[in-house]
């Protein structure tokens, strides 16, 4: 019971802030010192961008997204990705299966992150969204598929709340992004 009055109370507070969050700019407390700084990711300049810390590598955009590199400077600084699409987990799964079949960037082992991984992003002086923007540019403030089940319901999965960093069970028939990762 305890649970579920947690889960409801985190999904109010998680709708309160999703309809302003999205289109809002992110906002960081300058008093917290970033557990995610610039420095503990290499950028790959090809889409791709490795976390030194977790040893994983990522896909700087979200599924649906297209990389656009930027060309006034080499370091990423000024990399854009584009407009980010919703899915229900099955599509995510099968996002991941897609870009190994076009090697895309060269790798063939893409796949969607384990609720732990998708936990190593999280900016927690961050919010709207709670990632580096930096090293992931254009990211949606909204909530991100993992490849986490759920034990205690075979029709849920886990996802992650980008919007303050939070994670909720939910239905897989659910509309959510997607971000691949891969093993570096």
């Amino acid at each position: 019971m305890i649970k579920k009055r947690k889960t409801l109370a985190v999904l109010i507070v998680a709708a309160a802030f999703f309809s302003s969050s999205l289109l809002a700019e992110q906002q960081c407390n300058a008093s917290i010192d970033l557990a995610k700084p610039d420095s503990i990711y290499t950028d790959h300049y090809d889409g791709t961008v490795s976390d030194n810390t977790s040893g994983l590598m990522w896909q700087k955009c979200s599924v649906g997204q297209t990389w656009l590199e930027g060309d006034s400077s080499n370091d990423g600084s000024d990399d854009h990705c584009d407009t980010a699409v919703t899915l229900p987990y099955k599509r995510a799964v099968a996002a991941a299966d897609n870009a190994n079949a076009a090697e895309e960037n060269g790798y063939t082992d893409w796949r969607l992150p384990s609720l732990v991984e998708l936990q190593t992003l999280v900016e927690g002086a961050c919010f709207g969204p709670s990632i580096n923007e930096k090293i992931f540019p254009d990211s949606v403030s909204g909530f991100y598929w993992t490849a986490t089940a759920d034990d205690d319901n075979s029709s849920n999965a886990w996802h992650l709340s980008f919007i303050l960093g939070f994670e909720v069970s939910g239905g897989k028939n659910f509309y959510y992004y997607a971000r691949l990762v891969r093993d570096d």
